[in-house]
């Protein structure tokens, strides 16, 4: 399963800056899959748990007491006995059992999720990295959420922090760091159809 050679396309995406709009169309434009919300149901699904208590686990930085039962239960990571076990790290390595199941279907986009890390040694996989100013990501997020300026603020900051979190905490490494990806893009530098015809130019020979 891991040696796959479906293309696997990964996005990663700073808050606010329509990374994941750009990647369900560019997995349209392709006709490959788009995996982002289906990963979270699945992982849900295969927990015993909603898709918000999820959520809430992943904000949560792993606790070493959480190893340490598993570990004493003999159950491994990502093992789960009854709900009461579920822990920010059983919804990690559920997440990526469950990327790498649906990776091996077929060629994908996938946002988010550590995918980046997660398939770094796949033979045929394009890893991207959507960014943009904060200027640029708040003016998105008051236009599309209709929130003030302030709002727009705080919930970047919020979700930047969280989403770094994340990233060193289950890969050891930072998301604003462009060695983690083949292709780093400014989206506030071209139109979104303009990133979906680079990334086309890109991987069209590699399906």
């Amino acid at each position: 399963m891991e040696n796959t050679k479906h293309l696997i396309i990964t996005i990663n995406r700073l808050n606010g800056s329509g990374g994941r709009s750009l990647g369900q169309a560019l997995a349209e434009r392709l006709g490959i899959a788009f995996l982002d919300k289906q990963i979270l149901d699945d992982a849900a699904k295969e927990l015993g748990v909603t898709r918000d208590d999820v959520n809430i686990l992943m904000e949560r930085k792993p606790r070493w007491w959480d190893d340490f039962l598993h570990f004493y239960s003999n159950a491994p990571i990502g093992d789960v006995r009854d709900e009461r076990e579920v822990t920010a790290r059983n919804v990690y390595q559920t997440q990526c059992n469950i990327m790498k199941e649906l990776a091996a279907e077929g060629p994908c986009v996938i946002v988010g999720r550590g995918a980046f890390e997660v398939f770094r040694e796949y033979p045929n996989t394009l890893r991207v990295f959507i960014h943009a100013s904060e200027n640029f990501r708040i003016n998105r997020l008051k236009e599309k959420r209709g929130l003030s300026e302030n709002e727009a603020r705080e919930l970047l900051k919020k979700n930047d922090e969280i989403r770094e979190k994340f990233t060193q905490e289950y890969s050891g490494k930072s998301r604003y760091d462009a060695r983690n990806y083949d292709l780093s893009i400014d989206v506030e530098k071209a139109t979104v159809e303009q990133t979906i015809k680079l990334l086309e130019s890109i991987v069209k020979t590699k399906l």
